[in-house]
């Protein structure tokens, strides 16, 4: 319906920008064991004037090509310090992911914008956490390692995101080139997530096993991302997970839908006990 329907210009984004069409809704995050909110991960959403909610995967290929990942990885680092300012009034101590584009890994400037952002809102620094995708480690490891350095001084959280499709062989990567000790969590998500989970009875895990493995032995919590099903859901500590998040547990919700969330709540309704 949307690809025949219309066409995103730069000025359209422009005028998204400007007037706060964009917005951020938040995916609870669980501490499996203990079934408490351990944080929340932000995702853009794109309220159109004319074609109403715009999906993501259709604005951020848009704004890819036309080189704007950078604006709005700006605009989401905002809203997530405003949220974490929010919590900080009521009390609450979780933490907030945002994702960059692989591109960004060879941005010296994302760094800064952070640190920029937390100073400004008097922020803990370890109350946010930056999600940097395999793929980006992948293009320009080089680049990539000055910015993981830089912004581990920060004091940030650092989640390493597995692609699909494995691109680095970390079992084997020279610390020099990737420092795992940079990295406080471990991500594995997507259909590999039902796959992998609905055979724990079979053939062994494969490269999920191992990339678990790494992520143990090297002191980072592991999360399970994209968990759909009450079945996967009730599997993940056995494979090795600590954490997870889907819509099973939960979707995305608004700052407002945020506040009336309970983690403790939501998982005795998904798996009964």
């Amino acid at each position: 319906m949307y690809r025949n329907s219309f066409r995103l210009t730069n000025r359209e984004i422009d005028e998204a920008f400007a007037t706060r069409q964009f917005r951020l809704v938040f995916q609870p995050k669980i501490d499996l064991a203990r079934r408490t909110l351990a944080g929340v991960e932000s995702f853009a959403r794109w309220q159109h004037p004319q074609f109403g909610v715009i999906p993501p995967a259709l604005f951020l290929p848009v704004l890819a090509r036309q080189g704007r990942n950078q604006e709005l990885t700006r605009f989401v680092l905002s809203e997530a310090v405003a949220q974490l300012v929010r919590w900080r009034a009521s009390g609450e101590t979780a933490t907030v992911s945002i994702n960059v584009a692989p591109e960004e890994l060879a941005d010296g400037s994302l760094p800064v914008s952070i640190r920029l952002a937390l100073n400004a809102a008097d922020l803990d620094p370890s109350r946010l956490i930056v999600d940097l995708p395999e793929r980006g480690l992948a293009a320009e490891p080089d680049r990539a390692r000055d910015t993981i350095h830089a912004l581990s001084e920060i004091g940030i959280g650092l989640a390493l995101e597995c692609a699909q499709e494995p691109l680095i062989d970390f079992t084997n990567t020279d610390t020099a080139t990737l420092d795992p000790t940079a990295f406080q969590e471990f991500k594995i998500g997507g259909r590999a997530i039902i796959q992998f989970a609905s055979r724990i009875e079979g053939t062994g895990l494969g490269l999920m096993r191992s990339r678990l493995e790494y992520a143990t032995s090297n002191q980072m919590k592991t999360t399970a991302v994209g968990a759909e099903t009450a079945d996967t859901v009730s599997l993940l500590p056995s494979l090795g997970f600590e954490q997870a998040q889907g819509n099973a547990i939960s979707s995305p919700l608004t700052p407002q839908a945020l506040l009336d969330f309970d983690a403790s709540t939501a998982m005795e309704s998904l798996l009964g006990h």
